[in-house]
């Protein structure tokens, strides 16, 4: 039982100092949320004419050419295709994209928030704003208070 606490300790300080690692943990959270209680599509046709293009459903092998893609990600999941066939490799790799480039956000905007945290309540921010420093009253005559 204490190894086990022990453990559970030492997890939680070093995802409590890797920023990065609490990013992925988080993202991947969610991504496993949105795999088991939603139903992932593609937006437009064009993504499942792109699939079935570099799967093979046209010529009957693999074809790294895609419409609207560099050719370079389409060599790049050729050989994935030739092993294993039945995986649809582009979807996949889109998630694996999106899920990168959300991790990599969340972990960048926490690096800065970090550094220079919010000093600036909404108060304060809607009292310098409209604040005019050089207002005299035209009663008085006197800088107006602010």
């Amino acid at each position: 039982m204490k190894s086990l606490r022990s453990v559970i300790l030492k997890l939680k300080t070093v995802i409590s100092n890797s920023k990065l690692l609490l990013a992925l943990l988080i993202n991947g959270f969610f991504l496993l949320l949105v795999l088991l209680f939603c139903d992932m599509k593609y937006e437009v046709s064009d993504d499942f004419i792109m699939s079935t293009i570099i799967s093979g459903v046209y010529t009957g092998r693999p074809n790294p050419h895609m419409i609207f893609v560099n050719i370079v990600l389409g060599y790049m999941l050729e050989p994935f295709y030739k092993i294993f066939p039945g995986i649809s490799w582009y979807f996949l790799f889109q998630i694996i994209i999106i899920f990168v480039s959300f991790a990599s956000s969340n972990f960048l905007s926490d690096k800065i928030q970090s550094k220079a945290p919010l000093r600036c309540t909404i108060p304060q921010a809607r009292n310098t704003r409209y604040r005019q420093p050089n207002r005299k009253s035209p009663k008085t005559g006197r800088q107006a208070p602010p």
